[in-house]
C-alpha cells in the first residue's frame, strides 16, 4: 500500500482521485511500417472502451481522429499522404501509447 499526496500548481488536493494504470495492460501497435495500401491499428491486453486513435503529422497539427471499436482495425492508407505521423493510441481517462506511422505510396 503506497501513499500519494496529488498537487497542483503547488497546492496540495486532499479530494483528488489518483489513477495509477499499469502500462503493461496497454499494448498497442501500428502496422506495417511503411503503409502502402492500408495499415492496422492493434490493441491487446486490456480494450479501452472509449480508446481513440489521434494522428498528427510532424508539425504536430491533428490530422486525423478516429474511435477504435475492436482490438484490430485496418485503416486505407490512401487518405494519408506520404509522410511520418505521431499516433496517439488510448483513451482521455487512461494510458495512451504513441507509435509512429509512416505513408509511403
Amino acid at each position: 500500500n503506497q501513499e500519494f499526496v496529488v498537487t497542483m500548481g503547488g497546492k496540495i488536493m486532499p479530494d483528488a482521485v489518483l489513477t495509477i494504470f499499469d502500462m503493461a495492460d496497454v499494448i498497442a501497435d501500428i502496422y506495417p511500417i511503411p503503409a502502402n495500401q492500408e495499415f492496422v491499428v492493434t490493441m491487446g491486453g486490456k480494450i479501452m472502451p472509449d480508446a481513440v486513435l489521434t494522428i498528427f503529422d510532424m508539425a504536430g497539427r491533428l490530422v486525423k481522429t478516429t474511435k477504435l471499436t475492436a482490438a484490430q482495425t485496418t485503416f486505407a492508407a490512401n487518405e494519408l499522404p506520404d509522410a511520418v505521423y505521431t499516433c496517439r493510441i488510448g483513451c482521455s481517462s487512461g494510458p495512451q501509447v504513441v507509435r509512429k506511422l509512416v505513408i509511403k505510396h
